[in-house]
């Protein structure tokens, strides 16, 4: 079967980057990938394990049987990828947004896709680090901005509930006055904190594990009605961190005992259900969360999982 992999960039090892397209190849199916973002541009053939870059005419001349996309590349590509209108098209990704779907043979739930952890970061989490040996930091691993809500957390929660803590962000500062609001309102809640500054992705797994509990509070509206499947609650699992989010976030469902969720905007809620969250046994919590992810976030799981349920849904559209 020929498939062509749309807007899957090939700088990089996520599932939704190079490693779905490589597995695919790997159970005999001709592969080929195909991004194109401002300067990044990437026209890619699967061959025999190997990346082999191809001229972008010839994924527009061809015919393919399948087509597996994310996002909002079936509406935005040039048609010129589209030459076979038989061609069965999945999205894997579509960021709870309806028109991503139009057209769309097979759409993925938002929860389905299991984000496992990327080489450098899944190398990070090879090792555990007990519990016990964790420092009390709540750490927020998301570019510091207004969709990334980090100011709902700080402004709502009791500072007497996290006093034995200290609140860590990192990533870029996307909002300099936003960045600012959150400073100084922490100082004013007199909140023990620090900014890590913007880590790489092995950086963070490595405070992930230092940690005590992840937080992301995140909030797209009005561009999108809730966050997707974000990367880092997989990549808290892997590190054996409760993680702490409110109702905008949706996540893997096997994953619903391993944190807890307040409504978003809710001071009572958010306090509550961190109260309950810190009254956990914890320790227990987290090793059970990374004997979780020894089984289900590693690539090879990830990938299988996405290739069933395609080639399976992709059998019975072509009847």
């Amino acid at each position: 079967m020929k498939i062509l992999f749309l807007h899957f960039p090939k700088d990089n090892t996520q599932i939704e980057g190079t490693a779905l397209p490589k597995y695919f190849s790997k159970n005999g199916h001709q592969c080929y990938l195909a991004f194109e973002k401002k300067s990044r541009n990437f026209f890619c053939e699967f061959s025999n394990g190997n990346v082999i870059d191809v001229e972008k005419n010839e994924l527009q001349e061809n015919y393919f049987d399948l087509i597996v996309g994310k996002s909002d590349c079936f509406q935005t590509y040039d048609s010129k990828y589209f030459l076979n209108t038989n061609s069965f098209k999945v999205n894997i990704l579509s960021l709870g947004l309806h028109r991503n779907t139009v057209g769309v043979d097979y759409v993925f739930k938002d929860e389905q896709l299991i984000k496992a952890p990327s080489k450098d970061m899944a190398m990070e989490f090879n090792k555990y680090n007990e519990y016990g040996n964790r420092t009390n930091f709540i750490y927020t691993p998301a570019s510091i901005g207004t969709d990334k809500n980090q100011l709902e957390f700080i402004s709502l929660v009791e500072p007497n509930l996290i006093k034995d803590f200290t609140l860590l962000f990192s990533g870029p500062v996307k909002n300099k006055n936003y960045f600012n609001k959150m400073r100084d309102t922490l100082e004013s809640k007199k909140i023990k904190w620090k900014y890590l500054g913007h880590l790489s992705k092995p950086e963070v797994a490595k405070v992930m594990k230092l940690s005590k509990i992840l937080c992301l509070t995140t909030d797209p509206r009005p561009a999108q009605p809730y966050d997707p499947s974000p990367r880092v609650i997989p990549e808290a699992v892997c590190a054996g961190t409760p993680f702490f989010v409110n109702d905008l976030v949706v996540f893997n469902k096997f994953l619903k005992n391993y944190g807890h969720v307040y409504k978003n905007g809710d001071k009572d809620s958010l306090n509550n259900r961190l109260t309950k969250l810190l009254k956990k046994d914890l320790n227990a919590l987290s090793a059970e969360m990374y004997k979780t992810s020894l089984e289900k976030f590693n690539m090879e799981y990830a990938c299988h999982q996405a290739y069933e349920s395609i080639i399976t849904n992709y059998k019975k559209g072509i009847k």
